[in-house]
């Protein structure tokens, strides 16, 4: 299919574009994360490297003199161990990116292992690169030039990428010139790595990418121009010529090189997953979750295949020995990922069997709560449902700042209250820490809140949402809707993304969900009187079920508000005298005088509202004459729960994530400026 000229051009074409692949996985890693990695994670790295690196190298040297080998086949030998050895950042990633598990828990421990271990690996590389030059006097230049190299490319090159940031108006994108000088420094610390340094020429991109400040501005725009040309196209190039330099004739060939490798590979494989599994199990980590992290740290791919393929250029290993390696690689990656995926499922954590919602909390003890914020925009309207559930018993909320990951390889989680509230990598969260600090000084000793920053792709959010609910013993969380309304009235932002976000969370949540559909606008300082008053009115849509009472539990909270106009509209129908037997329904009567008694026994004042209506119609009528009464609407989701209520509802209901009166109730059709809080309970395992 190629003739030789071909795959000579094509080589040098895929050889640069692996330069730009290790330059872009350069930008992604953040050095500075090593210095917080954990000691369980710093364990793993390292021993996953030295320990199938010095067991492996010993048992090629026993067996290469048992077998009396050349000293070109040792070589090729000591060659191909230490490439397995090897636990490449990048392989890491690309593979936890596919099992989509890059932020769970296992995925964040994985990560910063293999970034360990890569930099011990590269310090190891330039170590060997020096003691294998041709005399002592090379080996020093060659050390010291180097180590001037680095640090003039991580003092003198990062403070210029940050000047270029700080030239850089905020909001607006890096100079497509500045973006091309840097390209062209990519390629030109190669040739200076190679010729200048005696080093590989892919040490000099790798390097310059590490000195790249991570994330947006500058890193995410660097990632954003480069990945799709490096992942889509030159990767699989470079792919293609590696394997074709594969003769799988050559495997039949029977040497003593052969044997021996055929012993050494798999004391190689063992005792990498051994030296991963060692630090796991002493840290008291579940087998199932030690053997998959194991089973991680043992991936190989497109690294691992660069480097056979670049010693197979230089004779450093034969066409036997590379051909084994390419399969190996193959059979590695095809198996190793359906290992994982059996021994760890990321939401087996979710299956809670305690019961985390607001009807089975005691009306006097804390409210837990989690709330979600992705912009500025948010901050507000999760201040006010916080203002609103506010009463003598505190809250103690989770605020969770949520920030899609651009530009990095690595997800962060951030805690505010143990890496500190503001740092200079860290600002985008200083309005969210600031504005829920006035308000917590506001609410005096009603109010508490642990606040949080998660860094992670849009597809994967759920399960910081879900794993800090879960740690943090929620009982409720609470997410910002994917519409956004201007002051008009019309729809300003739509986020698909975010849709997608609430739907996993409703699908895996470890305790009750909400999401808050937020419409309203500051009033006219001469609006009604309700205004002068700061009174908050509130209407609970109540049809029966156990989002409907959840819902009503969560209002029940709300009784001891002075500023708090609560209504609870109960809608019912014929159906309801047939189902009066029902347990369902006994439990929705219990609820409802549960209410009752606790609006005599403290004083309250609670209007109760019933209604009946025959179908869809007829509720949606209620609705709309009550639209412009209240500030907040609060309905249970009630997902697939058909009545008569909702009858002929269901198919105009274009988001089914709120539920059938919910969607009503947010639709743009419907002419109100109250905002809709859609709660689903947790649902019983």
């Amino acid at each position: 299919m190629f003739n030789p000229r071909s795959q000579d051009v094509l080589e040098i074409i895929t050889k640069l574009g692996y330069m730009l692949f290790l330059f872009v996985m350069g930008v992604k890693m953040d050095v500075g994360m090593v210095r917080k990695t954990g000691r369980t994670a710093c364990f793993i790295g390292v021993l996953c490297l030295l320990v199938p690196l010095s067991l492996g190298l010993v048992t090629a040297k026993i067996l290469s003199n048992k077998w009396k080998l050349e000293k070109e086949d040792e070589v090729q030998l000591f060659y191909v161990s230490t490439v397995h050895a090897m636990t490449c950042f990048p392989v890491i990633v690309t593979r936890l990116d596919e099992l989509q598990i890059v932020n769970s828990e296992l995925g964040r421990v994985a990560l910063s292992a293999a970034m360990v271990s890569e930099l011990l690996s590269v310090t190891l590389t330039a170590i060997v690169t020096f003691t294998s030059q041709k005399s002592v006097a090379i080996g020093v230049l060659s050390f010291v030039a180097t180590i001037v190299f680095v640090i003039l490319i991580m003092t003198v090159v990062r403070r210029l990428m940050f000047w270029i940031i700080k030239q850089t108006p905020k909001g607006q994108p890096i100079k497509n010139s500045n973006i091309l000088y840097i390209i062209m420094g990519v390629f030109l610390s190669g040739l200076v790595s190679h010729h200048v340094l005696n080093q590989s020429v892919l040490f000099g991109p790798f390097i310059l990418g590490l000195a790249i400040p991570a994330g947006p501005p500058l890193g995410s725009t660097l990632v954003q121009k480069l990945e799709s040309w490096v992942s889509q196209l030159f990767m699989p190039m470079f792919t293609s010529v590696a394997v074709l330099k594969a003769n799988m004739q050559d495997i039949g060939v029977k040497t003593k090189l052969s044997f021996v490798h055929g012993i050494v590979l798999p004391v190689n494989i063992v005792s990498k997953f051994v030296g991963a599994m060692i630090p796991s199990l002493y840290s008291k980590m579940p087998m199932s979750d030690a053997i998959a992290l194991a089973l991680t740290m043992s991936c190989k791919g497109i690294v691992e295949l660069a480097s056979y393929s670049f010693a197979r250029d230089l004779s450093v290993v034969n066409g036997a020995i590379y051909v084994s390696c390419v399969l190996y690689i193959q059979v590695n990656a095809s198996i190793v990922s359906i290992l994982i995926k059996h021994f760890y499922d990321p939401s087996r954590k979710y299956a809670c069997y305690q019961r985390r919602n607001i009807m089975h909390s005691k009306i006097d003890s804390d409210m837990r709560i989690l709330a979600c914020i992705h912009n500025d925009q948010n901050i507000s309207p999760v201040i006010e449902i916080l203002d609103v559930a506010c009463m003598e018993n505190p809250i103690n909320a989770s605020v969770l700042h949520l920030i899609r990951l651009v530009g990095r390889a690595a997800p962060i989680f951030i805690s505010h209250q143990i890496q500190g509230m503001i740092n200079c990598d860290h600002t985008y969260s200083t309005n969210v820490v600031f504005s829920l600090s006035a308000f917590q000084v506001d609410k005096g000793d009603s109010f508490t809140f642990l606040a949080f920053t998660a860094i992670s792709p849009i597809e994967l959010m759920h399960e910081d949402i879900c794993t800090l609910a879960l740690n943090n013993l929620s009982s409720l969380i609470i997410l910002p809707f994917h519409r956004q309304w201007s002051c008009g009235g019309s729809t300003e932002l739509i986020d698909a993304t975010i849709r997608n976000l609430n739907r996993s969370v409703l699908d895996k949540h470890p305790c009750s969900v909400a999401i808050l559909a937020d419409r309203r606008f500051p009033r006219d300082q001469n609006d009604e009187a309700a205004s002068a008053r700061d009174l908050y009115s509130v209407l609970v849509i109540f049809i029966g079920g156990k989002d409907d009472r959840e819902a009503l539990c969560f209002a029940g909270r709300l009784m001891r508000k002075p500023n708090i106009i609560l209504d609870i509209l109960h809608l019912v129908s014929a159906d309801d005298a047939d189902d009066e037997g029902t347990w369902e329904k006994m439990l929705d009567s219990e609820i409802l005088k549960d209410i009752r008694h606790s609006t005599t026994a403290h004083g309250s004042t609670v209007n109760y509202m019933e209604e009946m209506v025959k179908d869809g119609p007829e509720t949606v009528t209620i609705l709309r004459s009550l639209a412009m009464s209240y500030d907040l609407f609060i309905v249970g989701r009630r997902y697939n729960a058909e009545t008569r209520h909702t009858h002929g509802l269901d198919d105009w209901s274009e988001f089914p994530e709120l539920g059938v009166i919910g969607d009503m109730l947010a639709s743009t059709d419907f002419n109100s400026r109250a905002s809709t809080l859609v709660i689903q309970q947790q649902p019983e395992m």
